[in-house]
């Protein structure tokens, strides 16, 4: 029996309801990481751009899956985003002039799908200014929908709920991105070279309070990937990569990061001990972000004080993480190089032990190289891998020409080739050589161990 289409209005209806489904758990193979998934009651709404279109796809916990539309990309070099609030699902355009040193929007659009554009407006096209960037975000929480360029301008942001009149609210400086839960905004906000994050009370449509971030300003080049949300409260979490210097217009970040929060009654950054800044969903009190757990990162549920943690997924990679009506949704990436969008309720997942990504070197003993310069080894990848094993220090010098590609599925295991380079062959030849096995996969390097390899006779 062929399931019905979700449309735009049922999908409405079923973000208002409480389906007896909310247990389970939704899997979505997706293209990319940064494909982002948007709650909707039982349902997971998320947008996938290709071929000039942006296609707005859900699916529920039944395993229904529809798409409930797609419009089109603006002509030239252009941007989309996605968001659930305002009374529907709303998409943002942008194009832009990615000439050299600027990005200038040359138009931006935002309107609900299916209907008539609530922002559409082209800027000014004398002189760059730097409050029009192109990467606009916009941002919901299932009933409020915020977006900047109010009119065009890289200074405002328009809140739009239904049955209320749009709020607006104006920055002097360049709005960089914003969240929004109930009455509160939280906007990434670049003031005269620099960084903050501003609190408003969109009841009042005044600023609750703002706090200095670490970097000096969004214009001195690419920016530090901030991380951050706003609860029902007003209590902001921010996740700010920790910043070494400026190089050549670029901010250099090292290992870790500072996590904190503030809130109305207490506007200054109180730091946790957690250390989680791949991305973090702040809602209800109940925080959620991703932390590294050995090989793997674990996507944890904890709350300001960060205690108790529940593990409710572990997974090589977790990214753009959203909480809404007792689930979580977030994506992850496999062992594999694929790409997944999964929802679950907000329970702890069974403790499963894995060694992560890698690629172990399973040959024990010497290696024998045979007369035409080759030598076997076996590998194998516990939970899959795609990378590559490199062979060094022959007569300081690497000993194979290219690192040789290893793509394996789950607890497979393979004789790999390496073909020697014609220094390395003559080194063997007159004495055993001791080499370097390193291997690495596109979630990081493995495990590094000695060989020697021998002629054989």
């Amino acid at each position: 029996m062929r399931r019905p289409a979700i449309t735009l209005p049922t999908l409405i209806v079923l973000a208002c309801m409480t389906l007896p489904s909310a247990a389970q758990t939704i899997t979505v193979r997706v293209p990319s990481q940064s494909v982002t998934g948007h709650l909707a009651g039982d349902l997971v709404v998320w947008g996938e751009a290709g071929n000039g279109r942006l296609r707005v796809r859900a699916a529920d916990t039944a395993g229904a899956r529809s798409e409930l539309g797609s419009v089109d990309l603006l002509p030239g070099r252009s941007v989309a985003d996605l968001a659930v609030g305002g009374g529907g699902v709303f998409i943002a355009r942008t194009s832009y002039d990615a000439a050299p040193g600027q990005n200038r929007t040359d138009r931006y659009t935002l309107a609900p799908l299916g209907g008539p554009p609530l922002i559409d407006c082209a800027p000014p096209t004398n002189g760059f200014d730097p409050r029009l960037a192109y990467d606009r975000r916009i941002a919901g929480d299932g009933t409020t929908i915020v977006s900047p360029g109010a009119g065009c301008r890289g200074d405002a942001i328009i809140a739009r709920a239904p049955g209320v009149p749009d709020r607006y609210v104006l920055e002097p400086g360049s709005v960089v991105d914003q969240r929004v839960d109930g009455d509160w905004l939280a906007a990434i906000v670049d003031i005269e070279r620099a960084a903050f994050v501003v609190v408003h009370d969109l009841r009042t449509q005044r600023e609750a309070y703002r706090i200095a971030l670490s970097s000096p300003s969004f214009n001195a080049g690419s920016a530090p990937q901030y991380v951050f949300d706003i609860d029902r409260d007003g209590t902001v979490v921010v996740g700010e990569p920790r910043l070494l210097a400026i190089a050549r217009g670029s901010f250099v970040t090292g290992p870790g990061c500072r996590l904190w929060w503030a809130s109305p009654a207490a506007p200054q950054p109180h730091d946790l001990a957690l250390k989680g800044c791949a991305s973090v969903a702040l809602h209800g009190g109940v925080l959620a972000l991703a932390l590294r757990d050995g090989p793997q990162a674990a996507l944890v549920a904890t709350n300001l004080a960060g205690t108790p943690q529940i593990a409710v997924r572990r997974a090589p990679q977790i990214n753009a993480i959203e909480l809404g009506g007792g689930r979580v949704a977030w994506t992850e990436r496999s062992c594999r190089e694929a790409n997944y969008l999964r929802t679950a309720p907000l329970r702890a997942e069974r403790d499963r032990h894995s060694p992560g990504c890698v690629i172990r070197v399973r040959s024990r003993g010497p290696l024998r190289m045979d007369s035409r310069g080759r030598v076997r080894l076996q590998v194998d990848c516990p939970s899959g891998c795609v990378g590559h094993l490199y062979a060094l220090r022959c007569n300081h010098r690497g000993c194979i020409p290219r690192p040789v590609a290893v793509r394996l599925a789950h607890a497979k295991r393979r004789t790999v080739t390496l073909r020697l380079t014609a220094q390395a062959r003559r080194l063997v030849r007159r004495h055993p050589v001791k080499v370097l096995l390193k291997t690495y996969t596109g979630l990081g390097p493995g495990r590094d161990v000695m060989r020697t390899i021998i002629a054989r006779r």
